[in-house]
């Protein structure tokens, strides 16, 4: 057995291939030199609610790792925050995104989710009171997790076809991080790692959703929204789970809304 937890009071023991990771409330990391480094921030602000916040693309020429954006922001929202970094993205390589993928070697996604497992057994949240939330490539990164875990999902302008985005980013993710293989190859390879309409088809899951589109971000509407609402409105009843908001900024584009009006819509959510 790969994962398992052990409660200690203040801190969770998390077993990965045969060592024990302590898992506390408090940043740290649950696994060290494998093939990447994971690294989490836990803020406790006094509320049963959970919002794991993840990364989008992160600017080299500022970046301290571990990156956990938008942690300044946390005495605003009005949940208890787990902020998890990107181990594709990190000092080895000149990755900007990395879309929580991992590497050829290495599936982060099964990693991350079985770590939230044992830390939301650890924290001992109810799962209806726990949302992910991400915004372009963190979008991606947060239906792929949310949906494997059955929990509630928040995207802005979010990715969910890899292969759809800039191809300049997608390339440079293969070379760096599976090996340079061909593209096709890629694409059947890690179909249900890369691809979130793929990943319904194989799971038959679907969570209580919270999709958010600028109208004005013309690509991200055409090839990432429109497919995923006509995939899941074509395969799934129970439409009252899926919340749809479109809005019209001219002025953002495809860069996620403001910081007022992203904590707006968290705590709007949540309460």
């Amino acid at each position: 057995m790969l994962y398992n937890n052990t409660n200690l009071s203040n801190n969770c023991i998390f077993h990965y291939n045969n060592k024990d990771y302590i898992i506390s409330k408090k940043e740290s990391l649950f696994i060290d030199k494998h093939f990447l480094t994971y690294h989490y921030k836990y803020i406790d602000n006094g509320y049963d609610k959970l919002i794991i916040m993840l990364n989008g693309a992160i600017n080299r020429d500022i970046a301290k790792f571990p990156i956990f954006q938008r942690s300044s922001w946390a005495e605003e929202i009005q949940a208890n925050l787990l902020f998890i970094d990107d181990p594709t993205v990190n000092e080895s390589n000149n990755l900007k995104i990395g879309w929580y993928l991992g590497s050829s070697q290495e599936n982060a996604q099964y990693i991350i989710v079985n770590f939230l497992k044992s830390f939301f057994d650890f924290l001992n949240f109810d799962k209806k009171e726990i949302y992910i939330f991400g915004s372009s490539a963190g979008g991606f990164a947060a239906l792929m997790l949310g949906i494997h875990l059955g929990i509630n999902i928040i995207v802005n302008n979010t990715q969910t076809v890899i292969l759809n985005y800039s191809q300049s980013f997608v390339d440079q993710l293969i070379n760096e991080a599976f090996d340079n293989m061909p593209k096709e190859e890629f694409k059947e390879k890690y179909k249900n790692r890369i691809n979130v309409l793929n990943l319904l088809d194989h799971t038959k899951i679907y969570n209580n959703i919270y999709y958010y589109q600028n109208i004005y971000d013309l690509e991200h509407y055409n090839l990432h929204y429109t497919p995923f609402i006509q995939k899941y409105i074509k395969d799934f009843i129970e439409t009252d789970k899926l919340n749809v908001y479109l809005y019209s900024n001219s002025v953002e584009g495809h860069n996620p809304m403001s910081k007022k009006h992203t904590i707006h819509m968290l705590n709007n959510i949540v309460k």
